[in-house]
């Protein structure tokens, strides 16, 4: 399914002052894939032409210079195909502007007809498409590339950031949780792996001794550092740091943190350190709008009755 909805951008046929949108947008997006702008958009008779472009390619002979006549099609809104009828003339179009490649930048897709049609002119010239889908590709992959989408398709960048979140610009450096066995970075490039909680019980089992906490792969990692850290009387229970990411589950255990030491559970020192590591580390992954799938998962874990191992207040 795509993220970006193009029918935000107006329609092409329309006269309210909108009706250049999706030309300005095509002379946007090539400026930030790197082409130089010869002609812009303009109102009237273009000459079979809606903007012209420069590329300058270098190579072992020197640098080549590809002058682009680009064809804006915005038919989004009707869902069609870009038809042959709507390309006429391509090799006097391209023979008149002086230009010898010719790039289609739709928002919907050609139709059979007109692929045969680019894929013959491709024989005399330099051809490029870009439909709906290679353009919100290009767009998604880039910091640059979020911040046109965002100028114009604020809705849908919206939409898309709350279900593919990065870590908020909380600390100057980036944050790391690394697997105390073998070192991997358990927050990038996807929060992965576990937080491992060793604690006891008072002979009258009303309050917890949390002796140590760490945090490991799953795995080989996880059952390494089991054997080294059992002790008679000790028992570890555990949470995926994916869960503790989630904002609701973060705060959850922020409050449960506090309650337990409102409570007289005692800490030692390296796990009093540990847990503040946690917290603040985790902490840029949880400050940010909730996905639909972690609201889904919520459900799951707090439904758990022994969720966290019976750390949970």
């Amino acid at each position: 399914m795509s993220a970006l909805d193009f029918k935000e951008i107006p329609r092409a046929n329309t006269g309210d002052g909108r009706q250049d949108t999706f030309e300005l947008f095509a002379r946007d997006f090539l400026l930030y894939l790197g082409y130089q702008i010869d002609v812009h958009p303009s109102r009237g008779a273009d000459g079979g032409k809606d903007i012209i472009v420069i590329e300058n390619r270098t190579g072992i002979s020197g640098t080549t210079q590809i002058r682009w006549l680009v064809s804006c099609k915005h038919n989004a809104h009707s869902n069609s195909s870009v038809k042959p009828k709507d390309e006429e003339n391509l090799n006097n179009r391209l023979h008149s502007n002086e230009c010898n490649g010719f790039i289609g930048f739709y928002s919907s897709v050609p139709s059979s007809g007109l692929a045969t049609i680019l894929t013959n002119l491709k024989r005399q010239f330099e051809v490029q498409q870009f439909d709906h889908n290679l353009i919100e590709g290009h767009l998604l992959k880039s910091v640059e590339g979020l911040q046109l989408a965002k100028q114009y398709f604020p809705e849908s960048l919206k939409k898309w950031t709350d279900e593919n979140p990065s870590p908020a610009l909380v600390f100057d450096s980036e944050t790391t949780l690394n697997c105390e066995h073998c070192g991997k970075n358990l927050l990038t490039p996807e929060p992965t792996g576990i937080i491992v909680y060793w604690h006891s019980m008072t002979a009258e089992r009303k309050q917890r001794h949390i002796k140590n906490i760490y945090w490991c792969c799953k795995g080989s990692c996880e059952q390494h550092l089991k054997a080294a850290n059992y002790e008679r009387g000790y028992i570890d229970a555990w949470e995926d740091i994916a869960d503790l990411k989630i904002p609701v589950i973060f705060i959850k255990r922020v409050m449960m943190a506090i309650n337990q030491l409102y409570a007289g559970e005692k800490f030692s020192e390296i796990a009093f350190e540990k847990l503040k590591d946690v917290l603040l580390n985790v902490f840029p992954y949880a400050a940010r709008n909730q996905t639909s799938t972690e609201s889904n998962r919520i459900d799951s874990l707090l439904g758990l009755p022994a969720y966290l191992g019976g750390l949970g207040k």
